[in-house]
């Protein structure tokens, strides 16, 4: 069995070399028996931002926020995905009754 660490390794190795859906697919069984480890889903998060999936990577990354400090380019990720407007607080109150912001 591989270490978390050998696993974040390969993830990243398997997106670098194009291998996109195993790098995601390797990420997320992993994070279903290590859903603490916010290092895994730091990693997720950017590579859903990468390939445009901006929910997907808001999800991930604010799941990582809330479970570690985030890197430096964790943060950056995370502020682009606010910066494109899939803010889960813009979201909740554009659609709780008389705090509509989007008017």
């Amino acid at each position: 069995m591989e270490t978390l660490a050998e696993v974040f390794q390969n993830a990243q190795q398997l997106y670098r070399d194009g291998f996109i859906t195993g790098s995601v697919d390797l990420l997320q069984t992993t994070l279903q028996d290590f859903p603490e480890h916010g290092e895994l889903w730091e990693l997720l998060g950017v590579i859903y931002l990468v390939e445009g999936n901006t929910g997907l990577a808001l999800e991930s990354l604010e799941r990582a926020n809330s479970l570690f400090p985030l890197s430096f380019g964790g943060k950056l990720a995370l502020d682009e995905c606010y910066r494109r407007g899939e803010s889960t607080v813009t979201m909740h109150l554009d659609t709780s009754p008389g705090y509509s912001i989007s008017q």
